[in-house]
């Protein structure tokens, strides 16, 4: 479903066009225009399309073609002119996005099913397997290989910093978003973390988890800045564009909740 997130009325209701399929991942274009959806299908040999919706109209938009069975991630370029997807077929298949037509078709290492997928603004990706994340270059040339299982991962606006939570181990670990190099790890939640996203000046994180909370917290410092309360576990997280707002959703309590944060993320320092 698709919401107005100031008045919270609901504007369209977007159907799988497959009978019995599940969404599994959803992106918005930078722009807000466009809505991407990961099917997921665990009929390995069908064809399984990414969905693509006008969000205006909540009409499909096109799709794009080439994966085969279930879809884990996907995700825009920042600029909007690309699309990178992966999951079960041990492929990351970026697209051009305008065109509706792939480009490239890069084979995971080790043939490993991808849980998450992320590009940065300089193009490079960031690949999220069952015991690894992998830096990629725009060309699938892969940069560095990290020893840690990955769970949703997510760059930072400026590509400064990349950041991916660790599923059973309650843990957020924040690498350089160009060498891939560890700059921070820390726990965040009893239990499993779910879900994760940086606000837009990159200055504080969001993180989820099964211990019915969400967490803000100081990149720089890891200081635990507020925690928001639900009545279940907690999978999803994002911040409005100007950082004033988050939007969170679980499972158990079947809600999205829209939080004002603009009183507790970390004033701008200076020269920021």
């Amino acid at each position: 479903r698709l919401w107005d997130a100031k008045t919270g009325d609901l504007l369209h209701t977007l159907t799988h066009p497959g009978k019995g399929k599940a969404w599994t991942a959803l992106a918005f274009s930078s722009d807000g225009k466009f809505l991407l959806g990961a099917p997921s299908d665990l009929a390995a040999a069908e064809k399984n399309p990414v969905t693509i919706w006008d969000t205006a109209t909540g009409k499909p938009a096109g799709s794009l073609e080439g994966h085969t069975g279930s879809l884990w991630a996907i995700s825009f370029s920042p600029d909007g002119k690309r699309v990178v997807s992966a999951g079960q077929d041990a492929t990351v298949r970026v697209w051009d996005f305008e065109k509706r037509t792939p480009t490239r078709a890069i084979p995971t290492p080790g043939g490993q099913w991808v849980r998450s997928v992320v590009v940065s603004p300089a193009g490079n990706l960031a690949v999220g397997s069952n015991d690894r994340v992998y830096f990629l270059d725009e060309t699938g040339q892969q940069l560095a290989a990290i020893d840690r299982a990955a769970g949703p991962l997510t760059f930072s606006a400026d590509g400064k910093w990349l950041a991916g939570v660790t599923w059973k181990e309650g843990r957020v670990t924040v690498w350089a978003g160009k060498t891939g190099k560890e700059v921070a790890s820390w726990l965040v939640h009893d239990g499993n973390a779910n879900g994760l996203a940086f606000s837009p000046d990159g200055r504080a994180l969001a993180t989820t988890g099964s211990d019915r909370a969400v967490r803000l917290w100081e990149v720089a410092t890891q200081r635990q800045l507020a925690e928001l309360p639900h009545d279940g576990e907690v999978y999803a997280v994002a911040f409005s564009p100007d950082g004033k707002t988050l939007a969170t959703t679980g499972i158990d309590d079947r809600l999205v909740k829209v939080w004002n944060v603009s009183g507790i993320l970390p004033p701008a320092r200076a020269g920021n």
